[in-house]
């Protein structure tokens, strides 16, 4: 995707002709009849729903040009979580721990690169890392389908 989403509001997507409950848990699902990965999600998502652990909206990106023009959503599957009527927030996936070294020298691609505090060259760097952290859902929004047991985990703790 060359730019984020700009993710919607209930109001937003009532716009352009999707109804979001107000209350509960609520998944948006932006879809493809044509996409592979789409028809993995689906299964799982009629199952979240039929277990009662979500209400399912699902919306053909083929069929609402107006998702991509206003929320740039051009990645599919999107989805798109709500609890009570908003939007929920960040989900932290992974987290990785590096080494300062081996995140300059994978990040500059060799180039010589020196750590300064206060003007200051710090010699030994070994004793530093540098904390990586992956969402899973950034801004209520995930794009891409990361596996039946992190949509799972995602879904239980909104």
């Amino acid at each position: 995707m060359s730019r984020d989403v700009i993710p919607p509001t209930i109001e937003d997507l009532k716009a352009v002709g999707i109804e979001i409950p107000t209350e509960g848990k609520a998944v948006l699902d932006i879809f493809t009849t044509w996409c592979g990965p789409c028809k993995e999600i689906a299964p799982i998502l009629h199952a979240l729903r039929d277990e009662g652990e979500i209400s399912l909206v699902q919306e053909d990106l083929d069929q609402n040009r107006a998702l991509i023009q206003k929320h740039n959503i051009t990645a599919i599957p999107t989805l798109i979580f709500f609890k009570d009527g908003k939007r929920i927030g960040d989900v932290p996936g992974e987290t990785i721990d590096m080494p300062l070294e081996e995140f300059f020298s994978k990040a500059t691609q060799g180039m010589e690169v020196g750590l300064v505090k206060n003007g200051t060259p710090i010699n030994d760097i070994s004793t530093y890392s540098v904390q990586i952290k992956r969402y899973i859902v950034k801004d209520g929004v995930m794009v891409g389908y990361p596996g039946e047991e992190l949509l799972r985990k995602v879904i239980k703790e909104m």
